[in-house]
């Protein structure tokens, strides 16, 4: 049996309340988009939750609603994925590259505050694989200053810092593609606080066309097909044998081709979600804390059985804060060929997918005021192992086993 690295976690009564939406205005903006922004607010704990079309078009909105002059900054990790820095390009704005904290790789406070200019009109933190960051101390840097906070947490849908929910703090930006904790055939959501910003993101919204309906038929299908490839047996007879031909060759897979701002359209942000997204989410939120849970308890497998193991570094495992382990992503010397030799091994092991972004072309001309040794050492040493509701402590337990092997070897 081959473990994938990623499922979707698409439960009987889900595929058919998605299925139900399909015979009611699927592609409209409606009462259920409503309700989900609602239900939303109300988990994260703030007035205010906005739908859009993305997480990139969420935070790009917000950006704007900044109302910031050419040339003013917002401050970001620089190791975090790249849409984070392009949707400051986008907006018009100059992104300014901090490093992060070795303990949790998430956006280092102490750096941020010495990165702050007259010109800084916010800083973006990212709440990396699940794990929060230091927010009282981010908050205490933005109340002093008068900046915005911008979280995003595309990946910490249910986390909590201090017991309170991620996206309560400064303005959260939240992602409902495949791979995150909440499935909605794409989309995010905004959560604020400020009744003035979310007035405001409301009537942009209100001006977006609705999605044709074959665009969300394909989005359907897609999530469907994902379903199946990605259920262990399916996916060891299927795409695990191209996976492993593809381990045999040399040469490194150059994932940040992709890492382009020009291949981001704002066009593609003017969009709403719709009713057949949000019936999915709606039904989804019944199950995300069981789902976050058995996230984190698979890690906790991993970490207990990998401890003391020699040439990884495992995540981080805060205490005064909720890591939902997203992704399980370790630190390992030559990560190239312990991927190969895992995906060899039965498991879908992969680098991860963010980058040391200052070193993307695009964000080479950015100012950088500080060095980011952090950051940049962590750039090609970071891989994904599985980790997801559907693997056993079993099933965890057998990649632990052949991490310690290829590692040993």
């Amino acid at each position: 049996m081959a473990y994938p690295r990623q499922s979707i976690e698409l439960s009987q009564s889900e595929f058919a309340e998605l299925t139900r939406s399909f015979f009611n205005s699927p592609t409209d903006s409606g009462e259920t988009v409503r309700r989900f922004e609602s239900l939303f607010a109300d988990f994260i704990g703030v007035g205010q939750a906005i739908a859009f079309a993305s997480q990139r078009a969420g935070m790009y909105f917000v950006l704007k609603a900044l109302d910031a002059k050419p040339g003013d900054e917002v401050i970001v990790p620089a190791y975090t994925f790249f849409s984070v820095p392009a949707c400051v390009l986008l907006a018009g704005l100059v992104p300014i590259f901090v490093d992060v904290d070795p303990q949790t790789w998430n956006l280092d406070p102490s750096q941020a505050k010495a990165a702050i200019t007259p010109r800084t009109r916010a800083i973006i933190v990212t709440h990396l694989n699940g794990c929060p960051a230091d927010l009282d101390r981010l908050l205490e840097i933005t109340n002093e200053t008068g900046i915005q906070l911008i979280e995003d947490c595309a990946q910490a849908l249910g986390a909590t810092y201090h017991s309170k929910q991620v996206g309560s703090f400064g303005v959260g930006c939240f992602s409902f593609g495949e791979g995150k904790n909440l499935l909605a055939m794409g989309g995010g959501m905004v959560t604020t606080r400020d009744s003035r910003l979310a007035s405001r993101l409301r009537k942009i919204t209100d001006s977006f066309g609705n999605p044709p309906l074959a665009r969300i038929l394909s989005k359907w299908a897609n999530l469907l097909f994902l379903k199946t490839v990605t259920t262990p047996p399916i996916f060891t007879v299927t795409v695990f044998p191209w996976l492993y031909l593809s381990s045999l060759k040399n040469g490194e897979i150059d994932t940040d081709r992709e890492h382009k701002v020009e291949l981001m359209s704002v066009a593609s942000f003017q969009e709403r979600l719709c009713n057949a997204q949000a019936a999915l989410a709606l039904a989804q939120f019944e199950s995300l804390n069981e789902r976050n849970q058995s996230r984190i308890t698979n890690a906790q497998t991993l970490s207990s059985e990998l401890r003391g193991v020699k040439g990884i570094e495992l995540p981080p495992i805060p205490h005064d804060r909720t890591h939902l382990y997203t992704h399980y992503a370790i630190r390992v010397r030559d990560r190239e060929r312990f991927c190969k030799a895992m995906i060899r091994r039965g498991v879908d092991a992969q680098r991860d997918y963010c980058s040391f972004c200052p070193a993307l072309p695009d964000f080479r001309s950015s100012p950088n005021r500080l060095k980011t040794p952090v950051a940049q050492a962590l750039d090609g040493t970071i891989a994904y192992l599985p980790n997801q509701p559907q693997l056993s402590s079993q099933n965890m337990s057998r990649i632990a086993l052949a991490v310690k092997t290829v590692v040993e070897s």
